[in-house]
């Protein structure tokens, strides 16, 4: 009878306490030992890897059938080890938290404990255990996800429930062009993140998120001379509520602390400097609360800002690169400073089917009133925090 499968493992942990490198490296060696392929990256190694880091691990890890996630201390402090597991989760990778002694568990993780924690005396019995009862826990896995394909291939097979849409007249076509305009104007996010359009063959099965408006009108208004429409917020809001998604997904990168007396011009030029070493910011998202202070300081000393002819205003690093600064507002607001490489976030879309665009904006029939149609403006999306250190939060007026 042929041997069970062994599924390929990748072991996450993290260096900041004195235990989870330890135990990681014991876990391998005893997977090993018992005939399993590991992967496990020693972060202290001095040595160059060619590409950026995150891209080296999540490429692993789209190559492993589990992921091991050994629980110590610092595991929650661990912005590498949150990459790692959100990355396998996000791949419907198997994912086994393991608890060392008291250590808490991250969120995501706390449905998928299977075994108590052990501690100093009981690791050895307990990473054995794991080597014999990972080949089962792999197959029920898989047939875990068999199920959820089945399931979700019933619920697509099911009528769709999208609006039925409208033929309109050019005048409506002229409002849902400067929609379109509108958003593409205000949209930072081929500025803050690195846009690709979803291709299920190569991005695998994910969940999206849509970001949208419907918004209802008289159908006689749309046609009506002394109406004047302000449908460019609709495409505005969109841009918007994008900005408020990554927002959301960056809320846990590690946030940098400055005392108040920093936050002088020659100070907030010294932060960006520090701040941009390593990666290639091409935007700061700024907290309006401070566009008073910084707005004196460029029409006192203009030599580190640059305004285009769009308007929109540059803050020049000491090395020669520019970074846009966009103020936050009510509908987006910010309580800190956000320095943002593109290159760290990938921000996957569903194209529209018909303009190949981010942006889909078309007239609906209104299910209540046949007098009304409506405006339905969306944009289909999933984004990842592929480089937690790409995204780099500040603010001035706490302890250093």
């Amino acid at each position: 009878m042929p041997s069970p499968y062994k599924p390929r493992v990748f072991i996450t942990y993290t260096d900041i306490d004195k235990h989870g490198k330890e135990l990681g490296a014991k876990l391998k060696k005893e997977l090993e030992a018992s005939g399993y392929d590991v992967f496990f990256f020693d972060h202290s190694a001095k040595r160059s890897i060619g590409r950026p880091l995150w891209s080296v691990l999540a490429g692993e890890i789209d190559n492993r059938d589990a992921i091991l996630v050994v629980c110590t201390e610092g595991i929650l402090a661990s912005y590498g080890a949150e990459f790692e597991y959100n990355h396998a989760l996000q791949r419907e990778k198997l994912v086994v938290p393991m608890i060392y002694d008291e250590a808490p568990v991250p969120s995501p993780l706390a449905s998928r404990v299977r075994d108590p924690p052990f501690d100093d005396q009981t690791y050895a019995r307990e990473f054995k255990t794991v080597a014999e009862t990972l080949p089962s826990a792999y197959r029920s896995h898989l047939k875990d996800q068999e199920q959820r394909r089945k399931l979700k291939a019933k619920l697509q097979a099911q009528p769709k429930t999208e609006p039925k849409e409208v033929l309109p007249s050019p005048r409506a076509v002229m409002l849902l062009r400067s929609i379109t305009t509108a958003y593409y104007s205000s949209s930072l996010i081929q500025e803050i993140s690195t846009v690709e359009n979803y291709n299920p063959s190569i991005h695998g099965d994910l969940g999206f998120t849509q970001i949208g408006v419907r918004v209802p009108v008289l159908s006689a208004n749309i046609e009506a001379k002394n109406r004047v429409y302000l449908v460019d917020e609709l495409g505005r809001s969109i841009a918007l509520g994008e900005r408020n998604y990554l927002r959301d997904v960056w809320e846990k990168t590690r946030e940098h602390r400055y005392p108040s007396e920093r936050f002088t011009a020659e100070g907030f030029q010294d932060v960006l400097d520090e701040l941009s070493k390593g990666i290639n910011p091409k935007v700061l998202l700024a907290p309006i609360e401070k566009f008073v202070e910084i707005t004196s300081w460029m029409l006192r000393n203009p030599r580190g800002i640059r305004l285009t002819s769009s308007l929109r205003k540059y803050f020049s690093l000491r090395d020669g690169r520019d970074l846009r600064i966009v103020w936050s507002n009510k509908y987006s607001p910010l309580d800190r400073f956000l320095l943002v490489d593109p290159a760290a976030t990938r921000w996957l879309v569903k194209p529209d089917e018909f303009t190949g665009g981010r942006l889909t904006a078309k007239l609906v029939e209104n299910a209540r009133d046949r007098d009304k149609v409506d405006f339905y403006v969306r944009t289909i999306v999933n984004a990842e925090l592929a480089n937690v250190d790409g995204v780099r939060p500040f603010r001035f007026g706490e302890a250093a």
